[in-house]
């Protein structure tokens, strides 16, 4: 097998998307193709909040492209190929996927060493190609979804953008993040504020600040929302809502309901919401960016008594715990994935942390210690949680 095997084989494939879907979100046009419904309507569960409200498209040209196919013989015939090849590397991907590397001459190749087992060809001109073992696999839709992500994401983070373990919303025109560790709190308090007249939502698990020319940014990281029980109940009642016996979400059908068919919102620990499911069952509005004008770290707490406290932390601390809940470097949780970052790691972690300090010198960050009894009292009565943060960062 030589090198036209690979062209044919990709070049084969490319004209026969049987359907597509373009995505417009940060001045950037991506565009997807495949042979299955199903791989489309995933990418816009999780991209389309984000793209409805972006209009600023450089170019209606693609930036990058992606095919999906699902044709297990085609996957066979990529096998074939590539075991002709030498391994160049492995990376892991994603706490669940790690990728087999292989280099020609026209394109990168991943084949999955673990996990649902499919081949990612980048052309290395920006398009890719994708081959996928089944179709009918429920783990099928998560390779261009998270291909797709990490396209969007890296561009950020090579223009002098840092991912954090973070969730991010608005209140009127303040963008404000909380950052923290899992059941910190954070996503209970994005939705809190997303869920006002004014509020609009970007991000539930992570978030990227961009550190370059200008006011510091927030934007949104497009991945499912995970929220706990208790505090998903609350936004529930906040809003009069109650789950339709009829509610479809893959989550909830295979782990939320009991025997008599109705959701149990008291036995599991987090339910996990594509970013539409999210919007549309709060009715909640999501934007792709805002500017960034202060940092929490929030400590929701599982108690009766109504208490929420603030303390005003120093630059120092606050570049500190932003760098401990950031995605730099192979040591952190997802890697680098797919996309090849052109410059040096620990350079870049460098560069970030200055960067850091001079942001925080200027934007306020803030403990925030607040009980379960508080936040229902903030979105069930009259003083609301976005009164409460605004009113405490204007006092500083």
């Amino acid at each position: 097998m030589d090198g036209m095997d690979i062209i044919d084989l990709t070049n084969h494939h490319w004209p026969s998307a049987s359907y597509s879907t373009q995505v417009v979100i940060n001045g950037f046009c991506y565009q997807i193709g495949a042979s299955s419904a199903d791989q489309v309507l995933c990418i816009q569960d999780y991209f389309s909040p984000y793209a409805a409200d972006d209009k600023k498209a450089t170019s209606s040209f693609p930036y990058k492209s992606i095919r999906v196919v699902s044709d297990p013989g085609a996957y066979l015939h990529a096998k074939s190929i590539v075991s002709h090849f030498e391994i160049s590397g492995i990376v892991k991907h994603h706490p669940d996927t790690e990728y087999l590397c292989y280099e020609a001459v026209e394109c990168k190749i991943y084949s999955t060493r673990s996990g649902y087992d499919h081949m990612i060809f980048d052309h290395l001109d920006g398009r890719y190609t994708i081959f996928l073992s089944s179709s009918d696999d429920p783990e099928s839709p998560k390779p261009a979804l998270r291909l797709l992500r990490e396209l969007v994401v890296s561009r950020l983070e090579a223009t002098n953008g840092i991912t954090v373990h973070g969730s991010a919303a608005t209140c009127g025109k303040r963008g404000y993040i909380f950052v923290g560790s899992s059941g910190s709190g954070k996503t209970t308090c994005a939705a809190a504020l997303a869920m006002r007249n004014e509020g609009r939502f970007l991000s539930g698990d992570r978030s990227v600040i961009s550190l370059g020319n200008g006011s510091p940014r927030l934007y949104g990281w497009p991945m499912a929302i995970n929220i706990g029980h208790g505090a998903l109940s609350i936004l529930l009642r906040s809003a009069n809502i109650d789950l339709p016996s009829n509610f479809r979400n893959s989550y909830f059908d295979t782990c939320l309901r009991n025997e008599d068919g109705k959701f149990d919102l008291g036995d599991k620990n987090k339910f996990a919401f594509t970013p539409v499911e999210f919007k549309n069952l709060l009715n909640i509005n999501f934007c792709p960016m805002c500017e960034l004008d202060a940092i929490f770290f929030p400590n929701l707490v599982p108690s009766d008594q109504p208490f929420a406290h603030m303390t005003r932390l120093s630059t120092t601390d606050i570049v500190s715990r932003v760098m401990k809940e950031a995605r730099i470097g192979p040591k952190s949780g997802h890697g680098y994935g797919l996309v090849s970052r052109d410059y040096d790691v620990c350079r870049h972690a460098e560069k970030i942390s200055a960067a850091l300090l001079n942001v925080f010198s200027s934007i306020p960050g803030y403990d925030l210690r607040i009980s379960f009894k508080q936040m229902e009292f903030f979105l069930c009565g009259d003083l609301d949680f976005a009164d409460f943060l605004n009113r405490e960062v204007a006092g500083d």
